[in-house]
């Protein structure tokens, strides 16, 4: 009897250490998600990865001359550093399906996209021999800035560099003029 009581008690242990009676808080789980999304001001986004108030100044200049007037705090993507060649990506407009990824060559903002959600449409013939289209969600991707050459890939200060411009409001995007 002891020597069952026994292994009772060491698997409602091992029972007891598995689930976890140390418990844990999640109810800053929801709300780093919603920061994550949050819209905050350039000045606060673009310190949060490392640029001074100069630089902050030019890289708000550009994308407000885009029409991105709304974006999260940004999140490394690709890179080696701001100090070399770095990727960000930022959700725009307080929105988790619209997002914004920029480049920085050397500190210098060289690249903007904007993505979003987009519907296609697929045609084809079905088995019966009839014409037939599909629609489908995908997401629509536009280059909004560029300032890299397109055959070195480098940094050309000759470039003007604006592509196109966005309205939120109406939801279009035009070419930069």
């Amino acid at each position: 009897m002891k020597k069952m009581l026994s292994i009772v008690m060491v698997v409602a242990c091992l029972i007891l250490s598995f689930c976890g009676c140390s418990s844990h808080d999640d109810s800053n789980k929801d709300s780093d998600i919603d920061d994550f999304y949050s819209i905050v001001d350039f000045t606060t986004a673009f310190e949060s990865i490392g640029l001074n108030k100069e630089e902050i100044d030019n890289v708000s200049r550009v994308f407000n001359n885009i029409g991105i007037t709304q974006i999260s705090k940004p999140q490394e993507a690709l890179g080696t550093g701001i100090d070399e060649l770095q990727s960000y990506k930022a959700y725009a407009f307080g929105y988790k399906n619209v997002t914004t990824t920029f480049t920085f060559d050397k500190r210098r903002l060289c690249y903007i996209d904007f993505s979003f959600p987009d519907e296609g449409s697929k045609t084809y013939i079905s088995i019966t021999g009839k014409i037939k289209s599909k629609s489908y969600d995908t997401i629509g991707n536009v280059v909004m800035y560029d300032m890299l050459d397109d055959t070195t890939g480098e940094y050309d200060e000759t470039r003007q560099g604006y592509i196109a411009k966005l309205n939120w409001q109406e939801h279009t995007i035009t070419d930069y003029q």
